[in-house]
């Protein structure tokens, strides 16, 4: 094992010791996609900071025309482990006169001594003055939520305090009437994200969710409204609220209500910023590729918004929303162009109602505690030890198309990722969270090693988002855990819990791969046995750990785990070593036997990749041996040549590339094996003409490192 690789910073201070003296930290171009001209708009984006950028004792100060801003804050900080400032999202009111629409205008930031302005003059009152409201309507009776009587009864919690913007996250029940003491309609919850500006200006977020733990009803919903006071601000219309889903109180673009003036201001985003800011692998593109994407045509969001390929969640490994982040992510980050932006965020709240089992306290706002036993004090009762949240203890969805799809992460997206490490509004923040709760709700209960509070080696891994599945259902929940534990402010309530889910995910990981039943044997190889395949322990799926592998290197590069954790080992000897024993087959089979003997149940495992089987049927059954060429040469592999599954899904999305961007990867980190994978990779590349097109309907697997390009 090798120390992992450092990223190399293209951007920020020269040395940490320069951030305390006023240094250039980033110049952010910001574009007025408000459909009107804009004078000195109110700017909102988040942005994160190499570790020793900004120390601690000093903060960000943004400037236009090289003057600081004369009210601006900061709000929602994270903290690298040296306690250095890793993120923040800003807020201010630059005197920029008139901003024509698509017009662009700079901002730079600065680290500076001292800290963020937190004084304010703007008033909770400005905000309760106003009445606004959610109302649904069920066989023509009308429920209500007030953001005012949530108000009264302290169900709030402050998250923006300073001079240009002061906001609250309030939550809480529907009610039979406007009173707050009228009865509790039983199912349905509201919560509300509100900002007041300091010239007065409201701006509003709200969703509404059927998330009571022990309750899978269904409503036939024939209104679903927001209004302030007697001013009806948004209607979604009729719709069916399956059990646990959301709706959001959004615009058809999916932005939020604004009193007056709305202003939509977008921070672009570059991928190597996000690479270098390790919060994402490095999404190459090119000019070419970018034209190929295009401006797009735009989407409307409405509630129950399905993107989905065929209605529900199990579909194809390469699936537009799977991946470290969705495709339509990829493209509005590769074009930061106004209608990928909102396609994107439209998408986002359509996989949030969709995908995430949206089961949530109405009492705290966020989804209850499932790290321990006592889940009474989550807010269940005695009887909910097993968290009843569907069939057989799973948080299933109940009705629609929907119907057959649990809220599993074998395809789990990533949909609002982007749009909170963009923008920084905190609504997206907390759909991460809700996702990542959902996983773990997700496995059956009790204590065996495929069930939730999993036990493996005595160790109970209670609430572990990485329960036993397919490779690709650990990746994407603990990629999802990870983010949010990176990038969620350091205080937020959920902070703990969730670096505690991390936490206790890569201990699963490790326990797994360590078990007693793991074999001398299958640990030479590191032959990780999950879900895969259909003859438990007689095949593997490369590409499922592939996955697997870019989570694992994320979370390496972050510093979550270390070179010698099983997860690295893993990608050394797995990912890496089976395609290096033959790259010609390795780097494009979909499943490979892992026992001797073609089609062999047996309990022996190979101890070598020559004597491992490619190709064959789903069941296991396996033909030809790896380092055996389809004509049947037995003992080698082709040297020459390149695989023909570059033809088999689009070239955008296959094997070869997924296994491209692996090697990659694991090249920067100085991973065992990975320069020669990677090499072969970029061979047979070239060798099928993959074009810019093909990459461009895939642009969220493209991942690379960015020192080749």
């Amino acid at each position: 094992m090798v120390a992992p690789f450092i990223v190399v910073a293209r951007s920020g201070p020269a040395s940490a010791t320069a951030a305390y003296s006023g240094s250039l930290l980033e110049t952010v171009t910001l574009n007025n996609f408000s459909g009107a001209s804009r004078t000195d708009p109110f700017v909102t984006f988040r942005r994160y900071f190499e570790s020793g950028a900004v120390p601690s004792g000093t903060f960000v100060e943004a400037r236009y025309n090289g003057t600081a801003v004369s009210a601006q804050q900061g709000d929602g900080l994270v903290y690298h482990g040296d306690g250095s400032l890793r993120g923040a999202t800003f807020a201010f009111m630059p005197s920029t006169g008139a901003v024509v629409d698509n017009g662009t205008f700079d901002v730079t930031l600065y680290s500076k001594s001292g800290s963020f302005d937190t004084s304010t003059s703007i008033a909770r009152s400005t905000l309760t003055a106003q009445n606004y409201q959610a109302q649904i309507v069920i066989s023509g009776t009308t429920y209500y939520c007030l953001l005012n009587n949530l108000d009264t009864a302290g169900t709030y919690r402050e998250i923006r305090v300073g001079p240009t913007v002061r906001a609250w996250e309030h939550y809480g029940i529907f009610r039979t009437g406007t009173g707050a003491a009228d009865a509790d309609q039983g199912q349905l919850q509201a919560k509300f994200f509100s900002y007041v500006l300091s010239d007065g200006r409201i701006i509003v977020w709200c969703r509404v969710i059927n998330g009571r733990a022990a309750n899978s009803t269904s409503y036939s919903v024939t209104t679903l409204k927001l209004f302030n006071g007697g001013t009806e601000l948004i209607n979604l219309g009729a719709f069916t609220f399956y059990g646990w889903s959301a709706a959001f109180l959004v615009g058809s673009a999916a932005l939020p209500v604004w009193s007056a003036t709305d202003t939509d201001i977008h921070a672009n985003v570059s991928a190597l910023y996000l690479h270098d800011k390790k919060l994402m692998w490095y999404l190459h593109s090119t000019a070419s590729e970018v034209s190929s994407i295009g401006a797009g045509t735009a989407l409307n969001y409405v509630a129950n918004y399905d993107i989905t390929e065929g209605g529900f969640i199990d579909q194809g490994g390469g699936s537009a929303w799977i991946g470290l982040v969705p495709v339509w992510g990829a493209q509005a980050l590769l074009t930061n162009g106004k209608t990928r932006l909102r396609n994107d965020r439209v998408s986002a709240l359509g996989q949030g109602a969709s995908f995430s089992a949206w089961v949530v306290r109405e009492d705290t706002g966020f989804p209850p505690v499932l790290t321990n036993t006592d889940y009474t004090g989550s807010g269940l009762s005695a009887a909910q030890t097993s968290i009843g949240w569907g069939v057989a203890g799973t948080i299933t969805r109940t009705g629609g198309s929907h119907a057959s799809s649990s809220n599993n992460f074998s395809h789990g997206p990533e949909y609002a990722f982007l749009q909170w490490n963009m923008t920084g509004w905190e609504i997206w923040l907390d759909n991460m969270i809700v996702n990542v709760v959902g996983k773990v709700g997700s496995g059956n209960p009790g204590t065996d090693v495929y069930y939730r509070n999993a036990v493996v080696n005595s160790v109970a891994h209670y609430g572990s988002p990485a329960i036993y599945g397919q490779g690709r259902d650990i990746a994407w929940s603990m990629r999802t855990t990870s983010n949010t534990a990176w990038t969620c402010p350091t205080a937020h309530p959920c902070k703990a819990y969730i670096a505690e889910m991390l936490t206790t995910g890569h201990s699963y990981c490790k326990e797994w791969n360590t078990q007693p039943q793991q074999s001398a044997t299958r640990q030479t190889l590191s032959i990780w046995l999950t879900g895969e395949g259909t003859a438990e322990g007689q095949t593997l799926a490369p590409l499922m750990h592939d996955h697997l592998a870019m989570v694992a290197m994320q979370s390496l590069n972050r510093g979550e785990i270390t070179s010698a954790h099983r997860e690295i080992e893993h990608v050394e000897l797995f990912s890496l070593g089976s395609r290096n024993a033959c790259l010609y087959h390795g780097v494009s089979i979909y499943y490979i036997g892992i026992r001797e003997g073609s089609g062999s149940t047996s309990a022996t495992y190979i101890s070598n990749w020559n004597d491992c089987y490619y190709g064959g049927d789903g069941n296991g059954v396996q033909t030809t041996k790896l380092i055996s060429d389809s004509g049947g040469s037995s003992g080698s592999c082709p040297a020459s040549g390149y695989s023909s599954a570059w033809s088999a899904y689009g070239a955008g999305y296959q094997y070869p590339q997924l296994c491209q961007g692996v090697a990659s990867i694991a090249s920067l980190l100085g991973l065992t094996g990975a320069a020669a994978v990677k090499t072969y990779c970029e061979t047979i590349e070239a060798a099928a003409s993959v074009t810019e097109a093909d990459y461009a309907s895939f642009s969220n697997w493209r991942f690379r490192d960015p020192n080749d390009l």
